[in-house]
């Protein structure tokens, strides 16, 4: 159980890029017991979030980052969206690339450009604070954001609100 437990770890992990919702899925899949096999103590904790508080701070420290293979080419979005002053946009490569990460506005005009250049394989994080490349905040409405690489080109929506 500890291993299926470990592998939902994982799965969780390589889709949100989140160490704390990996964890959360983590503490919710197993039992106190099964949490005790794994070197996670939280006998006595009666507050189911204490509980989940006590097993999030001990298995950081057992699993602190563990990499995850990224197995495709993945823009994930951005969180939040609609956003109002900055929004997290999230991507993976499972291979080194050179890589373009733009947010364009309806007409296709380019507002900024937040990557462009080479990346290793892996999941990374940028955030984008609403603004184009002169730093001016631009107005509320329908963006897109753009990866381009070779071997992959992906859009997706972005709606911001002021």
């Amino acid at each position: 159980m500890y291993q299926a437990a470990m592998d939902e770890y994982d799965s969780v992990r390589s889709h949100t890029n989140s160490q704390y919702d990996s964890l959360m899925a983590l503490i919710d899949y197993l039992s106190v017991e099964e949490l005790a096999l794994g070197g996670v103590r939280v006998d006595g904790v009666a507050n189911p979030r204490e509980r989940m508080r006590v097993a999030y701070d001990q298995l950081r420290k057992i699993r602190p980052n563990r990499q995850v293979i990224v197995q495709e080419y993945s823009l994930n979005g951005a969180y939040p969206n609609p956003f109002n002053s900055t929004t997290t946009i999230r991507y993976s490569l499972p291979e080194d690339a050179r890589i373009r990460l733009t947010i364009n506005d309806v007409m296709g005009r380019e507002v900024t450009t937040l990557v462009n250049g080479e990346c290793s394989a892996g999941t990374y994080t940028k955030v984008w604070n609403g603004a184009n490349r002169a730093g001016v905040s631009v107005a509320s409405g329908t963006y897109y954001l753009r990866i381009e690489s070779d071997k992959f080109t992906q859009v997706r929506k972005l709606t911001l609100i002021k």
